[in-house]
């Protein structure tokens, strides 16, 4: 019979109450891959704090943040050797993903946050090579295993039995776990092997036996897989046992019963080589004796007399409801400004840097009485810039439709946060007997910030790229011309290098917008590995040398190739 240590992968089940230190790699960068996604899951990209909805064939690179919601659920190979499922209500950084020359599995570490993830490292690795976790409370460090981590959000890991504790906890399926301890002086370091768990308590571990049910439904499920796949007859009763506990949790049946409530779970020893199936099920209550029940006295029935049928009367059918018809909005009410026209479509507003237009909700009129002021309808604006007090100097202030038209005497300094008041009383309905803008008009969130953009700002894409899968993306330059674009591997210490003019295609579309389309041949090109394209957006100022381009930003897309 083969010994369970030869024939099983390992199961580490983890929690951590804090985060962990981040060992930045020097070695080449390698690139994960996502195999399979449910439910809400989410990728926040290394550097960048933008969340991009999680999708099949996502790469995954060194400073990734996968983040799964209440019904989320992720699988990744982090290589060829290395499968990573990641369960629901999880946060887990790739703080380590590298290829060495020394070390043939390459280096990989790990940061779990919040959440679930099961691991399965299918080759041992060499001596050279490294898989970790790390956490501030402890390090483990593995060769060629599958392990579980777990930690909820406040830091206590609950099990399947209910059963909590408010500490880190470790438990081994299978193999050794080498453990450093960074907080417990008891435990500086120490091997945890098969069927054993480490639970910390009070600052300190307690080494107890395995309890089965420690793990979530999707790491039996999944450890269930991996059992089927070696299909080794010594494997039965372990299947058995976890196809019990799966019932159960499915059905919602409770594993114990409820009072008491240990802090450490119940010593159920994970001895896979035993034939005796785990009853996981409450005791079937004592039986009681059924009593004989007294007969009644048989009595003599009395006829009843025949009942005269009544007529029910006809209904009278209730009528239907009518519905009530939804108010017609007032063509003649009060001008407002139309806060969500102009959050949804800012570019189509913001038409240079020295004018901003506001749309409203009914057709203007300027509501003034004096004629002979000519800066009667400057008079009612207001711009100020990064919450001053101060207004900048406006130009004309004109009308177009619904449209309020605001031109200032200097340009807008990019990145500036812009508040704009319309004083009430300024504008009216433009129709007929239209009501007067009586309140005061102000940009929603108290402004807005006055800088380019480009969408999407992201790439992913794995096999070659056909003519019909060349992206594009639009490029908000507020005026700004587009200067020269420029790409680089993402890990590289080098200068970007310029795009040749084969490379892309720029086209302007509008006074501020440009649209921008990465060739295939550019793309196909590349090595598998994660870029960045940098469109820097330049204004050109005349100086005593000439005109001399300026950079005012640089907008960047992030590329992520698989092949």
């Amino acid at each position: 019979m083969r010994s369970l240590k030869l024939t099983l992968s390992f199961m580490l089940l983890f929690s951590i109450l804090w985060p962990a230190v981040v060992t930045e790699a020097k070695d080449s960068v390698k690139v994960g891959k996502i195999t399979a996604v449910s439910g809400k899951s989410e990728v926040k990209k290394s550097g960048g704090t933008k969340k991009f909805n999680a999708f099949k064939g996502m790469a995954i690179t060194q400073g990734d943040t996968i983040i799964t919601g209440n019904d989320g659920q992720i699988s990744l190979d982090l290589d060829a050797n290395k499968e990573v499922t990641i369960g629901a209500s999880t946060t887990l950084t790739i703080s380590q993903l590298v290829e060495s020359a020394k070390a043939l599995g390459g280096k990989t570490s790990l940061k779990l946050q919040n959440g679930q993830v099961l691991i399965k490292v299918k080759k041992k690795l060499d001596g050279d090579s490294r898989f970790e976790i790390e956490t501030p409370t402890a390090i483990m460090g593995v060769m060629g295993t599958e392990f579980f981590v777990s930690v909820n959000s406040q830091g206590n890991v609950v099990l399947n039995n209910g059963i909590g504790n408010n500490g880190d906890y470790l438990g081994v399926l299978e193999g050794t776990v080498h453990v450093v301890s960074t907080i417990d002086p008891t435990l500086i370091e120490r091997m945890i092997t098969a069927s054993q768990q480490l639970i910390m308590e009070n600052q300190q571990w307690i080494e107890s036996q395995l309890s089965l049910n420690a793990l979530p439904q999707f790491a039996l499920e999944q450890h269930l897989k991996y059992l089927n796949e070696e299909e080794v007859l010594e494997f039965e009763s372990a299947k058995k046992k976890i196809e019990q506990l799966l019932e159960q949790i499915k059905a919602a049946i409770p594993v114990h019963s409820s009072p008491p409530i240990p802090t450490i779970p119940p010593q159920i020893n994970y001895d896979l080589s035993s034939s005796v199936p785990l009853d996981m099920t409450r005791p079937t209550p004592p039986t009681r004796p059924t009593p004989t029940p007294t007969p009644e006295p048989t009595s003599t029935p009395t006829p009843e007399p025949t009942a005269t049928p009544t007529l029910e009367p006809t209904p009278t059918p209730t009528p239907s409801p009518v519905p009530t018809p939804e108010p017609t909005p007032n063509p003649l009410g009060a001008p407002e400004l139309d806060q969500q026209e102009f959050r949804e479509h800012i570019y189509d507003y913001l038409v240079r840097d020295n004018e901003i237009v506001l749309p409203f909700t009914a057709p203007l009129f300027f509501n003034i009485a004096d004629d002979s002021n000519p800066n009667a309808a400057r008079d009612g604006v207001s711009v100020t810039l990064n919450q001053s007090e101060d207004k900048l100097d406006l130009g004309e202030v004109y009308i177009r439709e619904n449209k309020l038209h605001i031109q200032l005497r200097e340009s807008l300094p990019y990145s500036s946060f812009v508040q704009i008041k319309v004083n009430g009383g300024l504008l009216k309905n433009a129709l007929s007997g239209g009501e007067v803008q009586e309140e005061d008009q102000l940009i929603a969130d108290g402004g807005f910030t006055y800088k380019g953009m480009i969408t999407p700002s992201y790439f992913n894409h794995t096999g070659p790229i056909g003519e019909g899968e060349a992206p594009e993306f639009i490029i908000h330059s507020l005026g700004y011309d587009v200067g020269e674009i420029r790409y680089h591997y993402e890990y590289s210490e080098g200068d970007p290098s310029p795009l040749e003019d084969t490379d892309y295609v720029l086209d302007r579309n509008g006074e501020n917008t440009f649209v921008l389309k990465l060739t295939p041949e550019f793309l196909n090109g590349l090595f598998p590995e994660p870029y960045i394209v940098t469109i820097p957006l330049v204004r050109i100022e005349d100086t005593e040398n000439g005109p001399v381009e300026v950079v005012v930003d640089n907008l960047q897309i992030r590329l992520s190739l698989l092949f």
